[in-house]
């Protein structure tokens, strides 16, 4: 998280406080970041701030790596059981979460032990399953869709096109009648073009747009049911919302009351989460952005984090199912509680 770079005198420790400072070292540079580690519980509510940083930019990937050994190993010490860990995708995050992966493979290999499932940490004697969080790649995931259209496989194997001019149009041709006939009424300009007004973090204005509410319009546009009409390709577009509204669902199920949305309830043996966090994973893994520029990549990271978490959560299912766990809230492995206590 960003922080205004301030620097305070300490009279009672006679130091200079604000400069990068991770507990062991400091350096001459001024921090504008701090990175927070916290612990929070799956089936209760608890959460606890364990470790913070100060830091110039970002954290480098090893000292985060050196942070998360040290939390799974105090943690498992005093009786917790670390059973994963959720990061955004941010560059030394990724890197740091590698850097882990490979270092358990390399144990593995060199020190004869037990071969551990892809996409799993060892540490010690612990095994943590590590997370993308969902909310950061359902906003990455849109962010990519401003600036590139999307090519995905279909069941039948044929590949389709997804484009965000489509949910352009359908936008206008939502406006046409005015206001009191609109059906895509939580969609505003924000929604279409998130940069105007700063909108592009709020992950709402990904979430309604990523909806069954806009798949639905952009398809009934795309038949000419409506009388007002955009291409019939549309429907792919409106294929691929559809499908990012139920992974979103998947991964953002509670105790509560579903809604009637079957990939909301918690996650268990007789609900259809792991059959679809399979179809998922194949859906991610054939998808590819249609570079514009210079610079785009067809094969950007939210597609192969998507397909680590959706894999990172039939992992979590079985392993919890072990443990005596039939089922779980899949929304108990996000930021949100971190990003909540940031604010405040």
């Amino acid at each position: 998280m960003s922080i205004q770079p301030h620097l305070d005198y300490l009279p009672c420790e006679d130091r200079v406080v604000g400069f990068e400072d991770d507990g062991t070292t400091r350096s001459e540079k001024i921090a504008d970041h701090v990175c927070v580690f916290m612990l929070r519980g799956i089936f209760k509510g608890w959460k606890q701030p364990v470790a913070f940083a100060f830091c110039k930019n970002s954290m480098s990937a090893a000292n985060i790596v050196r942070f998360y050994k040290n939390i799974v190993k105090e943690a498992t010490a005093v009786g917790l059981n670390i059973i994963a860990s959720v990061c955004d995708q941010g560059t030394t995050n990724s890197a740091a979460i590698n850097m882990l992966l490979q270092e358990t493979k390399r144990r593995a290999i060199l020190g004869n032990e037990e071969e551990v499932e892809e996409n799993v940490i060892r540490i010690g004697d612990h095994e943590v399953i590590p997370l993308f969080d969902p909310p950061h790649l359902l906003k990455s995931m849109r962010n990519n869709l401003l600036t590139k259209d999307l090519l995905y496989v279909e069941k039948s194997g044929v590949e389709r096109r997804a484009s965000w001019s489509f949910f352009e149009k359908a936008y206008d041709l939502d406006h046409t009648e005015g206001d009191t006939l609109r059906m895509m009424t939580k969609i505003t300009i924000d929604h279409v073009k998130p940069n105007l007004r700063g909108k592009k973090m709020k992950v709402r204005y990904a979430s309604q747009v990523f909806s069954s509410t806009v798949g639905k319009f952009i398809y009934l546009c795309s038949t000419g049911a409506l009388g007002r009409s955009i291409p019939p390709d549309a429907r792919y577009t409106c294929n691929l919302f559809l499908f990012m509204d139920s992974v979103f669902d998947s991964v953002n199920g509670g105790f509560g009351d579903c809604g009637g949305k079957k990939l909301r309830q918690m996650v268990g043996d007789d609900t259809l989460h792991h059959s679809f966090w399979l179809e998922g994973k194949r859906m991610f893994s054939n998808m590819r952005f249609e570079p514009r520029k210079s610079g785009d990549r067809a094969k950007p990271p939210v597609l192969q984090g998507w397909y680590r978490t959706l894999n990172g959560f039939m992992l979590i299912k079985e392993t919890l199912k072990k443990l005596g766990y039939n089922s779980f809230p899949a929304r108990a492995f996000n930021q949100d509680p971190l990003k909540i206590f940031l604010v405040n």
